[in-house]
């Protein structure tokens, strides 16, 4: 290797734990740069951008496999939040209470998948919030986070 290539290495991943589902079944898994774990499913980050999946998703093999330029994961009990490089975001996976509802998401900048709702921030410092709101939880309507 001469000094103006540069190597990078990118991650394999072990789990540990309840395989009931089938969520510890990472072994084969290659060139992951971030992973997210959900209540029975484990979310994988490629360096390529696309997501890989295993367990019970609670989504169709084909919505991951749509998952292109993604560049954050967030997993939550049944459901993956995906945020893109351009900003926006996709959510796939059991959505009855709306937490999927990510369509519309512009300009955001981190994302995060609770238990039964779904959380992204923009870059202008508010935030959305979609999924189940017993707790609360997704009331963020007058937060500025910035």
């Amino acid at each position: 290797m001469t000094k103006k290539e540069k190597t990078l290495f990118y991650g394999t991943v072990v789990a540990a734990g309840s395989n009931e589902d089938g969520q510890c079944n990472v072994d084969s898994w290659k060139d992951i740069v971030a992973i997210a774990v959900g209540d029975v499913h484990t979310v994988g980050l490629k360096a390529d951008g696309t997501v890989v999946v295993t367990g019970k998703s609670f989504a169709d093999a084909s919505e991951f496999a749509a998952m292109k330029n993604v560049v954050a994961i967030s997993a939550g009990c049944s459901h993956t939040v995906a945020l893109k490089k351009d900003g926006t975001v996709t959510a796939v996976g059991y959505s009855y209470d709306g937490r999927c509802d990510t369509g519309s998401w512009v300009n955001v900048t981190e994302i995060a998948a609770g238990g039964y709702y779904s959380i992204g921030l923009k870059d202008d410092g508010t935030l959305y919030a979609v999924g189940d709101n017993e707790e609360n939880q997704c009331d963020v309507g007058s937060w500025d986070i910035k």
